[in-house]
C-alpha cells in the first residue's frame, strides 16, 4: 500500500512538473512570437524551438497546443506547427469585435479610473505630446509600443476579468501582424489625437463619450485597413 502511494505521488509530482514545464514554454513561445523573432506564417520546428527554449518535446507540445487553441498558432498536416497569418478579412473581423468590446471597456472603467490612472495613460503619449514631433514619423515602432500599452491599461481598468481576457486575446492576434495603416497619410497623428479624446472623456467622467470615442478610435483603425486592402498594400511581416 505505502510503495503504491509513494507511486502515485511520483506521479504527480511529474505531472506537475511537465505542468509548469509546458507554462513555462508557452510564455517563452508566445513571448517570440509577440516580439516577432518568430514571424507570421514561418514554421515551428519542435526539435529547434525545444533547444532554444530549455524544454523537452513534450511541454513544448503542451505550449504549441495552447497557442494553437488561441489561433495563434495553426497544425497544418504534413507540415506541423506555424504561426498564424490571419487574412485582411480575418483582420477586419477582430477590429469589429473589438470596437464593441473596447467601447465597453472604456464604459466599463469609468466606474474604477482614478487620477493616477489618466496620469499613466497620459504617460504614455507624452513623449509625442506635439503633433509635428519628428518622433512621430521617425519612431513608429515607440509609438506603437504607447499604443498596446494604452489599450492594455484602459481595458484593465475595466476590472471584468472575462472582458480582459477576451480582448487580450484579439490584441494578441493584432500583435502578431504589422499593418501598413501608418502609411496613410496624417494618421499617426490621427491616432495621436484620439487616444487624446479617449482619456479626455475618462477625466470628465462621461461613461458614454469614452465608449463613444474608443469605439471611434477603432473604427477609423478599421477605415485605414479597408484603404489598404484597396490599394493592394496590406500585409503581414513574412
Amino acid at each position: 500500500m505505502e510503495r503504491f502511494e509513494n507511486a502515485q505521488r511520483s506521479e504527480m509530482k511529474n505531472s506537475s512538473r511537465h505542468a509548469n514545464l509546458g507554462d513555462v514554454a508557452y510564455e517563452r513561445l508566445k513571448g517570440r512570437i509577440m516580439c516577432k523573432k518568430i514571424l507570421p506564417g514561418e514554421r515551428l520546428v519542435e526539435e529547434e524551438l525545444a533547444g532554444e527554449l530549455g524544454v523537452s518535446r513534450t511541454p513544448l507540445r503542451e505550449a504549441l497546443r495552447k497557442l494553437a487553441q488561441e489561433g495563434i498558432v495553426k497544425i497544418v498536416p504534413r507540415r506541423g506547427a506555424v504561426v498564424a497569418k490571419p487574412s485582411a478579412e480575418e483582420v477586419l473581423e477582430i477590429l469589429l469585435v473589438r470596437e464593441v468590446l473596447e467601447g465597453l471597456a472604456a464604459r466599463l472603467a469609468m466606474e474604477h479610473v482614478t487620477r493616477r490612472t489618466i496620469r499613466e495613460m497620459r504617460a504614455c503619449f507624452r513623449p509625442f505630446k506635439n503633433f509635428d514631433d519628428p518622433a512621430l514619423k521617425e519612431n513608429i515602432l515607440s509609438y506603437y509600443q504607447a499604443d498596446v500599452k494604452f489599450h492594455k491599461l484602459l481595458v484593465h481598468t475595466s476590472k471584468n476579468k472575462k472582458l480582459i481576457g477576451v480582448i487580450g486575446n484579439l490584441c494578441d492576434h493584432m500583435q502578431i501582424l504589422t499593418l501598413r495603416h501608418v502609411s496613410l497619410p496624417g494618421r499617426t497623428v490621427q491616432s495621436l489625437q484620439e487616444h487624446i479624446d479617449i482619456i479626455d472623456a475618462l477625466d470628465k467622467r462621461d461613461a458614454s463619450l469614452a465608449e463613444a470615442r474608443a469605439r471611434l478610435h477603432i473604427q477609423r483603425f478599421m477605415g485605414d485597413v479597408r484603404e489598404n486592402i484597396r490599394r493592394g498594400i496590406y500585409r503581414t511581416l513574412g
